[in-house]
């Protein structure tokens, strides 16, 4: 066998064995964070959503939880909740929503897709809301955990149990995909 047909076949093999990004599917039906690797779930977590009902956030103040696809763009420690990972929402489709629907103005709406060109958190402080992320309970006792177990009690985020939260910690990194689904 030639050498020149060899290398070719050689640099196929090691190209295609490139580690497998994690991304997170949150389902409110289920009340479920799943971590995915390959299609496979590695970790499933119960989560709380916000208490503004079933139907995703339409603007700022409505305790609702936005549907669809989002990055992760830092990952904090917090005293209030134990840890938040802050995610890109208002994301491109909730502009679009927005504008078309009169909620935000045009120059709102141009920010807010310019951060997204960049690769930056978009404005927080638009008719839209913003600091929507995953966060756990924070200082944990009986009355939290079974709020925590039977309501859906944040303000837009969504809620892990602290264990749970460090656990998902050792999964992601900054522009991990989020994908929030009703």
């Amino acid at each position: 066998m030639k050498l020149k047909y060899v290398l070719p076949f050689l640099s196929l093999i090691f190209a295609t064995s490139a580690v497998a990004e994690v991304e997170l599917l949150i389902s409110r039906i289920g009340h479920s964070l799943k971590v995915i690797e390959n299609q496979t779930v590695l970790e499933e977590f119960y989560v709380a959503f916000g208490s503004g009902g079933r139907f995703g956030k339409i603007e700022q103040g409505d305790r609702k939880t936005p549907y669809g696809e989002y990055k992760i763009m830092a990952i904090k420690a917090s005293e209030r909740f134990h840890g938040f990972i802050q995610l890109n929402y208002p994301n491109r489709d909730d502009a679009a929503q927005a504008y078309a629907s009169n909620i935000i103005t045009q120059e709102e709406y141009d920010a807010i897709m310019a951060a997204h060109d960049l690769g930056i958190l978009p404005p927080q402080q638009t008719p839209l809301g913003g600091a929507i992320g995953i966060h756990a309970i924070g200082l944990e006792n009986k009355e939290k955990i079974e709020i925590h177990e039977y309501f859906d009690w944040t303000k837009g985020c969504l809620a892990l149990r602290n264990s749970e939260f460090d656990i998902l910690k050792r999964y992601i990194k900054k522009g991990t995909t989020v994908t929030i689904v009703p």
